[in-house]
C-alpha cells in the first residue's frame, strides 16, 4: 500500500512558523526553486552503476559526494586531475562491506571509476555517505564521512594532507551520550563569525556545531536548527543533504527528508531545499524550506531494486556555470544526476 500525499497545497516555501514567504534572487537556478520548480533529470538511466566484475563494488554505489575541481590535485593511487567533476561514492561488496571510491567526469553523464577504494585506517570501522567541502580562503578541501560502527560518528579527512598517497584522517566529532546516532556532517565553505562550521544530524533533527580548529573540539550546539515537519513529507526523520552554498538570500541547502507512517517498508527519502542566515546559520527562527520536494523517487531504478525502496538521497549539490546539478542514490543503489538552470 503507498502513501496518500499528506500536504496537497501549491509549492511555496515557508518560514519558521510554516508561513509562506515571496523570496525574489538573482540566481536563476535558485529563483526556479523559489518559484516552485524542481530539480530536473538530466537523464533517466543511472550515471553510476555496481560492476559486478568488481567483488568490492558489486552490490551498490550510492550517495556521492561530487565537487567541480579547477586546481590540480593528486588523489590516492597517484591519480593526478585538473578541471574535472569528482566524485567519491560508496561502493558496497556483496559482504556488504562499504568503502569510498574514486569517479571523474567531464560531462557529469560520464563516469571513470579509479578503481582503488580510499584507505581506512582500520579495518573494523568503515566510512560511508560523504560530503566534500572546498574552503574559499585557503582552497583546502576537506570531507566529511560518516564512521559506520554502531556509533556512527562523524569523521573529517583533509584531502590536502596525503601521506603516502594516504587519507589521513584528521578528527571525529563525537555525538551527545543522549542523543542517537550523530550521521550527515556537513562543513560550511567558510567560516561562521571565525569559526568553523558544520551541519549534524543527531536523529531526527539538524543542528550545528562550531570549532575553532578543524581537529576540535568542537561545540555541539543543542538548539535544534531543523525539524521534522507533522502532516508534511518530511514528517518522519531529517538530514543534511549538500554542503550549503552562499547566495544573495542566504546559504541554500539540500537535505533529505523522510515520509514515515508507521511502517518501515513503506518509507519514503525526497529531498528537500532550505535556505539558512548567512550571519548566523544556527538560528532555527531564519531558516526557510521548501514545501515540497526538489526531487522525489520516480523512477523504476529509484524505487527498487536496492536494499531500501523509494529513496532519493543527496549528498552535493554542484554549481556548474549557471546550473545546480545533483548526484543522488536512488534505491539506495545507483546514482543519477539531476540539474536546475
Amino acid at each position: 500500500m503507498g502513501f496518500t500525499r499528506k500536504n496537497s497545497q501549491a509549492p511555496a516555501w515557508l518560514d519558521s512558523e510554516g508561513k509562506p514567504v515571496q523570496l525574489k534572487s538573482s540566481i536563476p537556478w535558485l529563483q526556479s526553486f523559489l518559484d516552485g520548480k524542481t530539480f530536473e533529470r538530466v537523464t533517466t538511466r543511472p550515471v553510476l552503476v555496481p560492476n559486478k566484475t568488481d567483488p568490492s563494488e558489486a552490490k551498490y554505489t550510492l550517495n556521492p559526494a561530487a565537487i567541480k575541481l579547477k586546481s590540480e590535485i593528486l588523489l590516492p593511487g597517484n591519480l593526478r586531475v585538473k578541471d574535472v567533476l569528482v566524485q567519491i561514492y560508496r561502493a558496497d561488496a556483496e559482504g556488504d562491506v562499504s568503502t569510498l571510491k574514486i569517479a571523474t567526469s567531464k560531462d557529469g553523464i560520464t563516469w571513470t571509476k579509479h578503481g582503488q577504494a580510499l584507505p581506512n585506517p582500520s579495518e573494523m570501522i568503515q566510512y560511508e555517505d560523504p560530503r566534500i567541502t572546498i574552503m574559499s580562503d585557503d582552497g583546502r578541501i576537506i570531507m566529511l564521512s560518516t564512521r559506520a560502527d554502531k556509533e556512527k560518528h562523524i569523521a573529517s579527512i583533509d584531502i590536502n594532507e596525503l601521506v603516502d598517497g594516504k587519507f589521513i584522517y584528521r578528527c571525529t566529532v563525537n555525538k551527545e551520550k543522549d542523543e542517537d546516532s550523530d550521521k550527515d556532517g556537513v562543513l560550511f565553505p567558510e567560516k561562521i563569525n571565525g569559526r568553523y562550521a558544520l551541519l549534524r544530524r543527531p536523529w531526527p533533527y539538524i543542528k550545528i556545531a562550531y570549532a575553532d580548529s578543524l581537529n576540535g573540539p568542537w561545540d555541539l550546539d543543542q538548539t535544534i536548527l531543523m525539524a521534522p515537519r507533522r502532516d508534511m513529507l518530511d514528517n518522519g526523520w531529517i538530514g543534511g543533504g549538500s554542503v550549503p552554498i552562499p547566495t544573495d538570500l542566504g546559504w541554500f541547502m539540500v537535505y533529505h527528508g523522510v515520509e514515515y507512517h508507521g511502517i518501515p517498508e513503506n518509507k519514503i527519502y525526497r529531498i528537500f531545499g532550505a535556505l539558512l542566515d548567512k550571519e548566523n546559520p544556527g538560528d532555527p527562527s531564519k531558516v526557510l524550506r521548501s514545501s515540497m520536494p526538489l526531487l522525489e523517487p520516480k523512477l523504476q531504478w529509484e524505487k527498487k531494486g536496492g536494499p531500501v525502496p523509494n529513496v532519493i538521497f543527496d549528498c552535493n549539490a554542484v554549481e556548474v556555470g549557471s546550473e545546480l546539478w545533483t548526484w543522488y542514490s536512488g534505491a539506495d543503489w545507483k546514482i543519477g544526476l539531476a540539474k536546475r538552470d
